[in-house]
Formats: structure tokens, C-alpha cells, sequence
């Protein structure tokens, strides 16, 4: 699995996750699991710093024939350069997949009405979250560090 990870700035850093051949426990029988430990090379947020690892947890949405969708689920920790869980994210399928493809006019307006305005409230939510941290809890910001070796720097601006 390539996992993209993605920062404010526009910046990315690549992780591979390779597929293990151990089946989950209680899952059907085939069904691996992608397991990985990955170290924090990339600055994402203003309130860690570059330490740590991530560690991430999936199961193969494929399987072995590579031709079944079986369902996403992932979840993604980052662990403080202690081990300590600091943040854990999962995404989780809810339903079947949908090709777009196959959806209809009235399908695809139902689907972007529904689903345009969360990259409009992202940003908000973003600096909401920021300033309850640096006020309420009092963390401390950490400037942003070069990027380093294995990253992909932000796309240059029209002036650049």
C-alpha cells in the first residue's frame, strides 16, 4: 500500500506499506492484513514535531485474487518518539463501492451536494482546532523545519 501523506503547505512525503500473508484474526479466511511501521520524517502540524513513527493498520481491500473489493479499512497512528499514542486516525467503508462511471446526472449532483461543502469547512475546523490548543491546552508550537530528504516540496506559486 502507498500511503500519501499531505501537509498544509503542500508538501508530500511517500510511505510503503508492504502486505502481510497473516490472516486478521476473526476474519474470513484470505483476508490479510497490511501492517507497517513508518519514522515521522514530515512536518504535518504545528503542535509535533518531527519525531516518532507512524504506525499503520489495514486490512487488503482486495485479498489474494486481487478482483473482489472487500471494504477500506485503515487506521493510522502516530506514536511520540516514546511510543505513546499522540493521534489516531481510521477510515472505515460504509457501504459498496460506487463507480462513478455508472452514476447518472441526478446521481452525481445528489453526490456533490452532499459531499462539496466539507472541503469548504476544512480549513475553519483547521484553525478552530489550532487556537483551542495553543489557548485552552497550551501547547507549545514548533516552527517549520525544512523538508528533508524523500519529501516532495509544495508546488511553486505563479511568482516562484
Amino acid at each position: 500500500m502507498i500511503l500519501e501523506v499531505n501537509n498544509t503547505y503542500d508538501e508530500r512525503r511517500l510511505y510503503i506499506v508492504f502486505r502481510g500473508t497473516s490472516p486478521e484474526p476473526g476474519a474470513p479466511a484470505g483476508r490479510a492484513t497490511i501492517e507497517g511501521y513508518r519514522a515521522k520524517h514530515f512536518y504535518v502540524s504545528p503542535f509535533n514535531s518531527r519525531k516518532g513513527h507512524y504506525s499503520v493498520l489495514s486490512s487488503d481491500p482486495l485479498g489474494p485474487d486481487m478482483n473482489v473489493f472487500r471494504g477500506i479499512d485503515v487506521k493510522i497512528t502516530l506514536n511520540s518518539s516514546k511510543g505513546h499514542p499522540k493521534l489516531v486516525a481510521r477510515l472505515v467503508s460504509e457501504g459498496p463501492a460506487v463507480d462513478p462511471t455508472a452514476l447518472g446526472l441526478s446521481s452525481k449532483l445528489t453526490f456533490l451536494t452532499k459531499w462539496c461543502w466539507v472541503g469548504f469547512a476544512i480549513v475553519p475546523r483547521i484553525v478552530k482546532e489550532a487556537i483551542v490548543l495553543l489557548y485552552r491546552w497550551k501547547l507549545n508550537m514548533v516552527d517549520k523545519l525544512e523538508l528533508l530528504i524523500g519529501s516532495i516540496g509544495k508546488r511553486a506559486t505563479s511568482i516562484e
